[in-house]
């Protein structure tokens, strides 16, 4: 045990990193008028990179969808649109607007990888 915590002590002193991972993503507020049931929510930054996640509510308010995007990289400020459509396809709701993104570095600021968070609401 020695030897493991000498090892893992003298990789950080050299510099070295750890293997922590994240993902990119942005955390969307919705809303407390939609009805329960099964929703997508479809969320582009810049108009370039854009992902679907499927949800469903189930009566209680106040809900949070978390929007991953993956290993994509994000400026500090971005026009990020979200679209939410009903089971039939109607949409429900939507947003647009520019928003801030914090830069995070679990593994230290010399270390990959390199997230993006943001929150926005709808």
């Amino acid at each position: 045990m020695a030897l493991t915590t000498l090892l893992i002590m003298t990789g950080v002193l050299a510099g070295g990193c750890t293997l922590i991972g994240c993902d990119s993503a942005i955390a969307v507020s919705l809303s407390d008028e939609l009805a329960s049931g099964a929703y997508e929510l479809e969320a582009c930054v810049d108009e370039k990179t854009c992902t679907t996640t499927n949800f469903e509510i189930t009566g209680q308010s106040d809900y949070e969808v978390y929007v991953p995007f993956g290993e994509a990289q994000f400026s500090e400020v971005a026009m990020v649109v979200v679209t939410v459509t009903d089971s039939s396809g109607s949409v429900v709701a939507n947003a647009r607007g520019e928003v801030k993104f914090e830069r995070s570095q679990p593994n230290g600021w010399r270390c990959p990888p390199v997230c993006w968070w943001a929150r926005m609401s709808v």
